[in-house]
């Protein structure tokens, strides 16, 4: 299982969208995608989460948070390599 916490902040209350896209060593073998639409407040504390057990052995977990509007600073990985057999 992988677990993306992340904390949003805007200058605004408008509507955005936090999306999580979620692969397997590289941006080509993508696994999964989440997004969540957001409005009202300044912050926001999320929580995504992506069950890897179909490749519980295998590279790297990768997580990339992006939004929309964009951020200004850009979209954001994190990885995490997967736990030995």
């Amino acid at each position: 299982m992988l677990v993306a916490a992340v904390t949003v902040g805007t200058t605004g209350t408008g509507p955005l969208t936090v999306t999580a896209d979620y692969y397997v060593d590289t941006p080509a073998d993508p696994y999964g995608s989440q997004s969540r639409p957001l409005s009202g407040s300044t912050r926001y504390d999320l929580t995504f989460e992506a069950d890897f057990s179909n490749h519980p052995c295998r590279g790297t977990w990768d997580v990339t948070l992006s939004s929309d509007p964009a951020a200004a600073n850009g979209p954001q990985t994190a990885s995490l390599d997967a736990p030995p057999c």
